[in-house]
């Protein structure tokens, strides 16, 4: 497996673009200017002729995956990616480009992480959680609010109290007649 290394990186004035240093395996030194990571697992992006151009290898995904744009439009299939191990400023941090359709993707995305919520986990969540016991609630509540601790008991948040009628009749005063205004700024043209 090719090591893309990142050597060096300066932010500059710009606090939108990175500038990096790059070499994969062996090979000599590239510069690039890239995006800055946000740190989010979304989807990055890498130029497929960049992977070209500076011959990573490139390998053929066992099963594509569809790419989807934020406006929810699908595109065709990913079928393409790189495998590279980043050096950056804390850690090492291995990941796959994608160089048919310039996205990077990160170990986050791999199966382990995209199928660690199972039908057991479902399960569990569907259950529900085991009511909190008053010491629990204590613990957690301040002291100043332990005398009014039974309106925090879980008993207490899942009842409703009766549905009750409303009145919604307007009375008005004797010997007066009913509003014609709007209850809003009127326009001149409306006055």
């Amino acid at each position: 497996m090719d090591v893309l290394y990142l050597k060096s990186a300066d932010t500059g004035s710009n606090s939108l673009l990175l500038r990096a240093t790059v070499r994969q395996g062996g090979r000599g030194k590239i510069n690039v200017v890239t995006l800055l990571d946000s740190g989010c697992t979304a989807l990055s992006f890498m130029d497929n002729t960049f992977a070209r151009d500076y011959n990573f290898d490139i390998l053929c995904l066992p099963k594509p995956k569809q790419l989807r744009l934020t406006d929810g439009e699908r595109k065709n299939n990913v079928t393409e990616f790189v495998a590279v191990t980043m050096e950056g400023i804390t850690e090492e941090h291995k990941a796959r480009l994608d160089v048919r359709y310039h996205a990077f993707v990160d170990d986050l995305f791999d199966k382990h992480f995209i199928n660690r919520v199972t039908d057991k986990d479902i399960e569990k969540y569907l259950k529900g959680k085991k009511p909190a016991t008053v010491q629990e609630i204590k613990k957690k509540l301040p002291p100043d609010y332990h005398d009014l601790i039974n309106l925090f008991l879980p008993s207490k948040a899942t009842k409703l109290p009766k549905h009750r009628s409303y009145n919604h009749c307007i009375d008005i005063e004797p010997g007066k007649s009913i509003p014609s205004s709007k209850t809003r700024p009127m326009s001149q043209s409306e006055l």
